[in-house]
């Protein structure tokens, strides 16, 4: 049986008097921001410590990364060893490589991320120009939630990029690296391991305290180096600069490219004296750069697949290289 008609008259009173009241509370509730319970801010990655004992990383590049990582597994069954490290170079605005990155986890490697900026200023990413960028970078690395290694701007001790020596200001490199470093933080990506990545090659301490970061700001540095002529060795390649770095930080140190080409006349010589100099100088290890070009002495044929006797001596190396794996586990 439904209400009487004085009941029903009532109730339409008390719904429309209460109609206001809660339509200006509803609207207090907006103006002060509480229109919806906010949401809740995501977990932050586990925070990453990498280990580093001396010799204990073998890593690579190879083209076709992050598109697929099938040429890393291929350099590991031609060598019979799987790398550590997976090398990628990313464009500015180019999303982080989420399923190259799960492919080498699930292989037992740390992706190493070099983001280069090429169509962005150092200047404009120092003032938070490209924060939407950086944010959306910064949040998926942080979703992956497993170690990631990432360099910004390498090699800007040389003037080949862009960012580099000559062509932008070491202090926008500063501003600009610290600016990358804090966003990642503030978006709580804190599985990343800031490498530092300079050109070993005519490195000196005075362009080199220009271009550091600050120690708040970095946890690795890197070398890049290449055995390209008859003449190169560790010392000359990587022991001097070296030595300059050692002036400016104990980081621990990784080779972050490199590789022995043909025109060296010893490719197992020149990969023999790579790995004795990374033990002798307690080094992290090396990234070597699997890549065809054919752009003279600097831009060689630096892969290893078809040279039998660059495989040989790589396999041996590698072999004695006192490699202990590295425990990737997140701190507790």
């Amino acid at each position: 049986m439904g209400l009487t008609k004085s009941a029903r008259f009532a109730g339409g009173i008390a719904l429309a008097g209460l109609l206001p009241v809660a339509a200006l509370v509803g609207s207090i509730a907006l103006s002060n921001g509480y229109s919806t319970p906010p949401t809740p801010p995501p977990p932050p990655a586990p925070v990453v410590t990498l280990p580093t004992q001396t010799a204990s990383y073998l890593g690579l590049f190879e083209d076709g990364a992050p598109t697929s990582y099938q040429p890393v597994g291929r350099f590991a069954k031609t060598t019979g060893r799987h790398p550590n490290i997976a090398l990628y170079f990313s464009k500015w605005q180019q999303p982080f490589g989420t399923s190259f990155a799960q492919e080498a986890w699930a292989n037992g490697a740390v992706v190493l991320v070099q983001m280069d900026p090429f169509t962005a200023r150092l200047s404009r990413i120092a003032a938070g120009k490209q924060d939407f960028y950086l944010k959306d970078f910064a949040n998926e690395v942080r979703a992956f939630r497993h170690p990631v290694i990432i360099s910004f701007a390498h090699e800007m001790n040389g003037n080949w990029y862009p960012w580099g020596m000559g062509r932008a200001k070491p202090r926008e490199f500063r501003r600009a690296w610290r600016h990358v470093v804090k966003v990642f933080r503030h978006y709580k990506a804190d599985n990343v391991t800031w490498l530092w990545t300079i050109h070993s090659i005519g490195a000196n301490l005075t362009t080199m305290h220009h271009y550091w970061p600050g120690k708040k700001y970095v946890n690795w540095v890197g070398l890049d180096g290449y055995y390209a002529q008859p003449t190169d060795n560790f010392q000359y390649i990587f022991g001097t600069t070296l030595k300059v770095v050692r002036k400016i930080t104990m980081d621990p140190v990784l080779i972050s490219e490199t590789a022995a080409g043909p025109l060296t006349n010893d490719q197992p010589g020149k990969i023999a004296n790579l790995f004795r100099g990374i033990r002798s100088h307690h080094m992290l290890g090396m990234v070597w750069f699997d890549r065809h070009q054919n752009q003279g002495p600097h831009h060689q044929d630096w892969r290893l697949e078809g040279n039998r006797p660059a495989i040989k001596a790589f396999v041996k190396a590698t072999r004695s290289y006192g490699r202990r794996e590295p425990d990737f586990k997140p701190a507790p």
